[in-house]
């Protein structure tokens, strides 16, 4: 299963739906089992508690789980607090190797 977890409001969220997400008439349901968003959550990453409330609603299990970010400091609060496995990809790094 695919969750996205992202620090965003509803202006660049709505956006992307409509513009990135919407390629060939997919959205984000078709990508993802379930959507948290930062500003629906009233948190933020890499505040502890919206990992808490993440793994809570899943019911996924850290040990099971790879968190990818773009953010060192978000990926060493979900490895450290949670020991969920983190990667945390360079800019204009090739990480499909990842889904091989």
């Amino acid at each position: 299963m695919v969750y996205l977890l992202s620090n965003t409001n509803a202006l660049p969220w709505e956006w992307g739906c409509q513009h990135a997400i919407a390629y060939k008439g997919f959205s984000a349901e078709d990508y993802f089992e379930q959507v948290f968003l930062s500003y629906e959550m009233q948190l933020a990453k890499p505040n502890p508690a919206i990992y808490r409330q993440l793994l809570d609603e899943t019911g996924i299990r850290p040990e099971e789980t790879l968190f990818i970010d773009d953010s060192p400091e978000n990926c060493s609060v979900a490895q450290t607090l949670f020991g969920i496995s983190t990667y945390c990809p360079k800019a204009h790094e090739d990480w499909s190797h990842l889904f091989r």
